[in-house]
């Protein structure tokens, strides 16, 4: 019993020394005192979108400070082609007691599998809001969005080839929200095309790996009905519901093998 004591008032003892010495290395709590503004994240995560276009692209901005209503300004960069809206007009209100607001950008006319990606800038007086000691205030954010492809269920469609000279029952997808199709594995296992209508009946196929030579390794078909190579294959007859495509066969340096007519009948 004795024992149990002593044990119990060295705990005591050595508790209090503990609480002491904590207590007389806490120092004071640091409070900012400037508005310290700044871009949540430098980079979210990549939006991937399943139609040409997105609403409601959310990027939040933060502040230290509650008190008070502010106003932030900032620019965006890489936009040359009009994909993105700023809902926001170039500035972010802080209402008294916020601090976290809100961008509200949107992205329209995008091509499926392609990658849109801007910059949104704090202004040069938003920046120098930030706060030295906490050195965490982001004055630049990216933006990334993937116009992704979401493809349908398998349909069956016809494909003529001038180049193999065959004609065969062949398997495609079309993409959802988009006039684009699939062309499955059509010359090798595994090894699908695209191909894209416009909407002035135009068709494009961009360079694209279809078929491995025993002898020759990768063969590839590019667009090429104005005979430069370009993707622009041919154009699209509604009424057949035919795309008729002329496609140069070639290697990955661009030595070719001729360009040929490629016949792809819808169902």
């Amino acid at each position: 019993m004795k024992l149990s004591k002593y044990i119990l008032g060295s705990l005591v003892m050595v508790a209090g020394l503990l609480t002491s010495c904590n207590q007389d290395n806490i120092g004071g709590v640091y409070t900012p005192t400037g508005q310290n503004v700044s871009f949540e994240v430098e980079e979210p995560a990549q939006i991937l979108a399943s139609s040409s276009s997105v609403d409601n692209i959310a990027i939040r901005v933060i502040r230290s400070l509650s008190e008070g209503s502010y106003t932030a300004h900032y620019t965006i960069s890489g936009n040359e082609d009009g994909i993105f809206v700023d809902k926001n007009g170039g500035q972010i209100t802080f209402e008294d007691g916020q601090t976290v607001a809100v961008v509200n950008l949107s992205a329209q006319n995008m091509e499926g599998g392609e990658e849109y990606e801007i910059s949104l800038n704090l202004s040069d007086a938003d920046v120098a809001t930030a706060d030295k000691v906490l050195d965490n205030a982001n004055a630049k954010t990216v933006i990334s969005v993937k116009c992704d492809y979401v493809w349908g269920e398998e349909i069956n469609a016809v494909e003529q080839s001038a180049f193999f000279e065959e004609q065969w029952d062949q398997p495609i997808q079309k993409a959802q929200g988009f006039n684009v199709y699939k062309v499955l594995s059509p010359f090798a296992n595994g090894l699908d095309y695209v191909v894209k209508i416009n909407s002035d009946n135009t068709v494009e196929v961009k360079l694209q790996h279809v078929w491995n030579h025993s002898s020759y390794g990768k063969i590839f078909v590019v667009g090429d009905y104005d005979e430069k190579g370009s993707g622009f294959a041919g154009y699209y007859y509604p009424e057949q519901k035919a795309i008729v495509m002329y496609l140069y066969w070639c290697l990955a340096d661009g030595r070719g093998f001729g360009t040929y007519q490629e016949v792809l009948f819808l169902p």
